[in-house]
């Protein structure tokens, strides 16, 4: 398919744990094109220690103490959110329940969503793309040839949307050549 790249978000969060009940720590914004639009971390209102998702993420309490709180950039997400045609993002439901829970007010509803992580998989099952054993964004995005540069890694948002932006023109391509 094609897309108006300036028009399609690509998202990623990294939060406190995967509950309902949990909060933002980071997130990041590129649109199609690579473009940061916003990658800022945040201090959460309700956590003061997340011991489980640090094994995951790396973002400690102590890196967060003096970051403001999402809700302090809820006006410039919502103006992101709205703009955009497209929102894409690896397992984005959580990411979307995440920032809908987070910030009151934004909704994703009238957005075509994608998810690169079901692409892939419903590729993989037509053949498509190279089978794999497991389906994480490390996988999917190496699979695709992505590599992280040097300084920075996944599980960090900024990175995990560049590599969900390089997947998806990928599979775009597969789509296209195929």
């Amino acid at each position: 398919m094609t897309y108006n790249l300036s028009k399609v978000l690509i998202i990623d969060t990294e939060t406190t744990g995967l509950s309902l009940s949990d909060e933002i720590l980071q997130l990041s914004i590129i649109d199609g094109t690579g473009k940061v639009l916003l990658s800022n971390f945040y201090k959460p209102v309700s956590h003061s220690c997340w011991p489980f998702a640090y094994k995951v993420n790396l973002i400690s309490p102590e890196m967060v103490q003096d970051c403001r709180p999402i809700a302090a950039d809820a006006a410039a997400i919502g103006s992101l959110i709205r703009d955009a045609e497209v929102v894409v993002g690896f397992n984005i439901r959580f990411d979307i329940g995440m920032i809908e829970r987070n910030i009151p007010g934004i909704s994703f509803s009238e957005k075509q969503i994608i998810d690169v992580h079901n692409l892939y998989v419903n590729f993989e099952k037509q053949g498509r793309v190279e089978k794999l054993s497991r389906h994480r964004l490390a996988d999917v995005s190496q699979a695709m040839g992505f590599s992280v540069s040097s300084g920075e890694r996944l599980h960090d948002a900024l990175t995990d949307v560049k590599a969900t932006l390089h997947s998806f023109l990928q599979l775009n391509n597969v789509i296209i050549n195929r």
